[in-house]
């Protein structure tokens, strides 16, 4: 290991011109310890440069305490997130990209505002409620009203067939969803990726292409079971 050498005590820079030419380990502007504190109290340069240190000090003692304060603010907006809310918006918007153009499934009506509407309600169904099987486009009048269930199921058929209905039927056998916090956080963040790639390719799918992006979407996700999450036998022709 390099031992430090002894130097004179003689002032650089700043310090030019004061020192007391004894040999010392430790400088600061070429100066010991103790003419390094005599030039700060008793020279103007010294005490110019004192006092851009203490400013210097307080402005990095300001910004330190903003980081925290930022970083805790940060921490109280994580705490309070509700990323199951925002998984299922964006499980939504991906519905309605994969759907876009198509009139509602429910009244096969083209409308303005077209929201995701569950063809089995979260309420009775809240396992079911981000399995994009589940979820179809529906326009936002229909979305009120609950009796237009009937209508979505029956559109299933009209559009998907029997057989897909069965199976979206036989999803209630999900379990219960008992995720952590950074497990949905994860799983959306996973939805947000999708969506945005969606917009940007700005495509359109036809009706065995938007069976196979809601099988490719549930397996990206990876919230259900692969049983729960692909359907096998698609017959949309």
């Amino acid at each position: 290991m390099i031992q430090p050498k002894l130097k004179k005590c003689k002032g650089h820079g700043k310090a030019l011109g004061s020192g007391c030419d004894r040999m010392a380990l430790r400088r600061r502007y070429g100066l010991c310890d103790r003419c390094f504190i005599d030039w700060l109290l008793y020279t103007n340069r010294g005490k110019e440069h004192l006092e851009k240190s203490k400013l210097l000090g307080k402005k990095k003692a300001r910004k330190r305490a903003e980081r925290i304060e930022k970083a805790k603010i940060r921490k109280l907006k994580e705490q309070v997130t509700d990323y199951k809310k925002k998984l299922q918006t964006k499980v939504n918007e991906i519905v309605r990209l994969i759907d876009i153009g198509q009139p509602c499934l429910a009244t096969q009506r083209h409308a303005k505002q077209m929201h995701a509407g569950h063809v089995f309600s979260r309420g009775s169904q809240p396992s079911m409620k981000y399995n994009l099987h589940n979820i179809h486009r529906q326009s936002a009048q229909s979305n009120h009203w609950q009796a237009d269930d009937i209508k979505m199921r029956e559109g299933l058929v009209r559009e998907y067939g029997q057989d897909y209905l069965d199976f979206v039927v036989t999803l209630k056998a999900t379990k219960a969803l008992k995720f952590s916090k950074p497990q949905y956080k994860a799983f959306w963040q996973i939805a947000c990726v999708i969506v945005n790639d969606m917009r940007r390719d700005g495509k359109t799918y036809n009706r065995q292409e938007r069976i196979e992006m809601r099988n490719w979407v549930n397996i990206k996700l990876g919230i259900y079971h692969l049983k729960h999450s692909k359907y096998d036998t698609v017959t949309t022709n």
